[in-house]
């Protein structure tokens, strides 16, 4: 409503309700005040970061990596079935019955019949060899396409909101998808000793969203330093993603088998991730 309301989106009864209620309420007109102030407080930082022309490049960069990513994942794997080589028996056996039982034109006939086979047995062998490089060659992108989910608040998370009201309406805004705004407000809520850890983990994964790689790594990075808390394991996943999408294998791989090591949610998938990092390396 408040974003409503500045960007002048709100129009008749409903304007006059609004306005009518902010003067009734000095509580509201007071969250108001504050939350114009954070509006132009997020402005003028993004602002000060890049160009508006160059920050709508990145994000359309970031965009179409994220296609190409999740296209790539999607792509069927597939070698030749049963059914393709039992056909293709089937094809060679005809051939051959007509190779010693047929003469004069038929032999013209058998030969089509032959090279049609072995272009068959050629087109199935480029596609197996294709196949299996491919899926023994799985890059990075590939790997975090695959295993990148949103993250799902804990229980810690909800206790933390209903304890702190600067870190519920944090959160919130994380979760509008107002990831400048939220940069800021998790910055400032870092220098809480309560709080430290998880507003970095929050920060990491806002600056996933905004594809500013180095800054969610440096974020996630300084939520593991400040020690073992609930939110450690989920710091080091988000980390080990990072390290996959910015193509750094190897400090991915120390992540994930720091992960793997441990019994936490992330122990299977982290195990099958290492699998996979190992098959390409032997490839």
């Amino acid at each position: 409503m408040f974003d409503r309301y500045i960007d002048g989106r709100l129009k008749g009864q409903e304007l006059e309700e609004f306005e009518r209620a902010l003067e009734n309420d000095p509580d509201l007109k007071n969250d108001l005040e504050k939350f114009k102030a954070l509006h132009i407080a997020a402005e003028n930082s993004f602002r000060q970061d890049k160009p508006e022309e160059e920050e709508y490049a990145i994000d359309k960069e970031t965009d179409e990596l994220s296609r190409d990513d999740i296209s790539k994942y999607r792509k069927e794997r597939r070698g030749p079935s049963d059914t393709d080589m039992a056909d293709f028996e089937r094809t060679l056996k005809n051939a051959e019955r007509d190779h010693f039982n047929e003469r004069g034109g038929r032999f013209k006939k058998t030969r089509f019949i032959w090279y049609g086979a072995a272009a068959i047995v050629i087109i199935i062998l480029a596609v197996s060899v294709f196949m299996i490089i491919r899926s023994n060659q799985q890059n990075t992108l590939d790997l975090y396409a695959t295993f990148f989910e949103p993250y799902v608040k804990s229980e810690k998370i909800f206790e933390l909101t209903r304890s702190s009201d600067d870190f519920y309406y944090a959160v919130k805004v994380f979760e509008a998808g107002d990831y400048s705004r939220a940069a800021i407000l998790f910055s400032d809520l870092a220098d809480s000793v309560e709080l430290e850890a998880y507003a970095l983990f929050y920060a990491g994964l806002t600056s996933m969203e905004l594809g500013r790689w180095d800054e969610a790594i440096s974020s996630l990075k300084d939520a593991i330093g400040c020690g073992e808390n609930q939110i450690s394991f989920d710091s080091r996943w988000y980390l080990g993603l990072c390290y996959l999408r910015v193509d750094d294998e190897d400090s991915a791989r120390t992540q994930f088998e720091i992960l793997a090591s441990e019994k936490n949610e992330y122990t299977r998938k982290s195990r099958q991730i290492l699998r996979i990092l190992d098959r390409r390396r032997k490839t």
